[in-house]
């Protein structure tokens, strides 16, 4: 019957996002969340998944970033958030704020096939931003391991990486945005972030929550990247 109407019907086990891909085997002990946004993946996704782990939330925005600090501010000490964003140097930079839908920001202009793709996306906004570092302020976070990190930037991926590769290196599991489409002007590509992580290690071992356009066409992936060994 669920064949007829178009559903499957998968045992949890099988489902990436229930284990993220074996990630919850893992003694997880900090989480960077990188592109935060007000904090609702952290709460709600990472934290339960991550029980045992404190989380370092970043987000540049201006209009986010106060619900954020409400957020870390009821969760007991488990997240902590860091109001500036993360990238390969450090200054104030343009941040284009989507009016409609938050989660679109980025510090990259977006393009006509985001806005073709995604309607509600066309009114954006000026801000002025911080930008920093992560190998100039992982020092300062008291990282235990393991670490995780998660960097969901919109297009900004790569400098993310790039700015950080000390830290990152000594992570056991990234969760990247790989955008497929270019959705920003200058859009990190896979092929940029494949190169990046697998210098320091780490293997591509699958996707999560593919989106796909109107007409089929993949938009883009959260993709996993896994230390060599990490899940022997």
């Amino acid at each position: 019957m669920f064949d007829r109407l178009g559903y499957a019907i998968v045992p949890k086990w099988q489902q990436a996002n229930e284990t993220w891909g074996g990630l919850t085997r893992l003694p997880i002990k900090t989480v960077l969340d990188i592109g935060a946004l007000r904090g609702e993946f952290a709460e709600d996704i990472l934290a339960p998944a991550f029980p045992g782990a404190t989380i370092h939330c970043f987000e540049p925005s201006p209009d986010a970033f106060p619900l954020l600090a409400e957020r870390a501010a009821a969760s007991g000490g488990r997240i902590i958030p860091h109001h500036f964003g993360l990238g390969e140097e450090d200054a104030e930079l343009t941040f284009f704020v989507n009016v409609d839908f938050q989660a679109s920001s980025s510090f990259l202009e977006q393009t006509d096939t985001n806005i073709r793709a995604f309607p509600q996306l066309e009114r954006t906004e000026e801000r002025v931003a911080k930008i920093k570092r992560l190998d100039d302020v992982a020092p300062e976070l008291a990282l235990t391991p393991d670490l995780l990190v998660k960097i969901d930037t919109q297009g900004y991926e790569a400098h993310v990486i790039r700015g950080g590769r000390k830290t990152l290196a000594s992570a056991v599991a990234c969760i990247v945005e790989v955008q497929v489409s270019e959705l920003y002007e200058g859009t990190s590509r896979f092929s940029d972030i494949y190169a990046e992580l697998s210098a320091l290690g780490f293997v591509f071992c699958g996707t999560f929550d593919q989106v796909l356009s109107r007409d089929g066409d993949v938009l883009f992936f959260d993709g996993l990247f896994v230390k060599q060994g990490a899940l022997a």
